[in-house]
This record gives C-alpha cells, structure tokens and sequence, in this order.
C-alpha cells in the first residue's frame, strides 16, 4: 500500500507585546507549492514596505516561473536556480523602491521561501528569518543565521549562549535591498511522510530557544493539532516569554496517510 500525503499548511503573524507595527509579511499558497516570511527593517514604517514587497515580488515573480511549465527533466536542479533568482529579482526590488523616496531610504528585509514540490523541499533565504525541520520527533535548523553572532560562533570567539545574547544577535550581515549581490543561500531537503517544517522570524525563536520549540511541536504532533494551531501555540508561547518583536510562524506538515494516489503539490 502506497502512502500517501496531504499537505497542512498554514501561516500566523503577530505584532507582538512591544512593537505597535507588525513589520513581517508571510505568504503561504499551497496550489502554489510556494511559501515565505520576511522580516522587515526600516523607519517610519518602511520595513512593512520592504518586507510586504519582497513577498509579493517572490510570489509573481515564481508564479510567472510555474507558467513557462518547465519539462521534468532536471527540474530539482532548475527549482534551486530558478529560486536564487527569484529572491535576486525582490533584492532588486527592494533596493529600486528605496531610491524612489527619501522615506524609504536603507529599508531592507530577511527573506526565507521555501517551494514544495514533488516531496522535495527547495529553500533559499537571506538574513536570519529561519528554516526548521521536525522529523521522528527531532527538531533540525536547515538554515543559517546572518548575523554578526553566527559569525563570531562559527569562528570559535564564542559559545552557543554568548551568541544568543551577545550584542550583535540581532545584527545582520545579510539582507534583501542592502547590497547589489543580496548572498541569497539556496539548498534542498528530500521530503519524507510525516515531516514537519516551520518558516519563521526571529521573534519567535528569539523568545523561545529550540527545545522549548520542539517541545510545543512535539506536543502538538501527539495531539493531532492543525498546522494553525500549532502557529497559534507557538506564538502566544514567544508572547508569553516576551513578545519584544513581531513574530511570524509558518508551519508545514506532511500528514501521511494510507490510500494509493500520486504523490504531487
């Protein structure tokens, strides 16, 4: 008997405790196997305008993509590099809008999409928005920080706990609409039954470390909840814990079940 698999996604942004803006933005299209979060940065409001277009930018700029139907032959490899393009299209975007207005100047955003296709996962993503993976009950980070704190533990210069509340953990070496050439990191993760992923801001993760991440995911695994619920627990969780920025949680669950049909997203 064949498994087969019903994708439960869903997408949930909060403000937060502290912020009176929310300057995230989060696309979740299942028909389109497409789904991202950004977080914004910039005054008077100009990392909701950051943010809000590099997600409208990707999910054009993909959905064109998906139009030219792409044979496939080779098409893993052609997902990633069709990717790293899309996000090189926002970063332009991004940087073209905050040259038109004094009030956008030096506005920038973090950028993670992910594309759901064929059981595989592509992910490309800029800044420290992050990537999460839940299989058998262990929780994997499949994506990097750019941040000033990752770079110094990557180096050695400090521990685990120094980075996570040293003075550049909020501190980006990456980001969409900083600089031409953006380091969008592109990679793929082969998909199986029952996986689970999270997209999300730093909001939520740096208000909850991993295992309290883990813990809430694992739980809701047991109690059967819906990829929404689990946003919602996340985030009244970082709530809880602080709420100092806007938090934006994705969840993906790969529900397997047991009757014979193609597998397809």
């Amino acid at each position: 008997m064949q498994t087969t698999i019903r994708l439960d996604a869903a997408a949930v942004s909060d403000r937060g405790l502290k912020r009176s803006t929310n300057e995230d933005s989060v696309l979740c299209d299942p028909p389109l196997g497409l789904f991202a979060v950004a977080d914004g940065m910039g005054g008077h409001a100009s990392g909701e305008v950051a943010s809000r277009l590099a997600i409208e930018t990707v999910q054009r700029e993909w959905r064109a993509a998906r139009q030219l139907k792409l044979t496939s032959e080779g098409e893993q490899w052609n997902c990633e590099r069709l990717l790293g393009d899309v996000v090189a299209t926002a970063n332009h975007a991004v940087m073209e809008r905050s040259r038109s207005c004094d009030l956008f100047a030096g506005m920038g955003t973090t950028l993670l999409v992910a594309v759901l296709h064929d059981m595989t996962l592509h992910y490309a993503h800029v800044g420290d928005s992050r990537l999460y993976r839940l299989r058998d009950e262990q929780l994997v980070l499949l994506t990097r920080d750019h941040t000033v704190a990752q770079w110094r533990l990557e180096l050695g210069l400090c521990t685990e706990a120094e980075a996570r509340v040293s003075a550049g953990a909020h501190r980006l070496t990456r980001a969409i609409g900083m600089d031409p050439e953006c380091g969008v990191e592109v990679a793929a993760c082969r998909c199986e039954p029952g996986d689970g992923f999270l997209l999300c801001s730093d909001g939520l993760n740096h208000e909850l470390e991993d295992d309290a991440i883990a813990r809430a995911w694992r739980s809701a695994r047991r109690r059967e909840d819906s990829a929404d619920s689990l946003c919602r627990t996340l985030i009244d969780q970082a709530n809880q814990a602080g709420g100092r920025d806007n938090i934006s949680v994705l969840a993906l669950h790969l529900r397997a079940q047991g009757r014979s049909t193609n597998q397809s997203t």
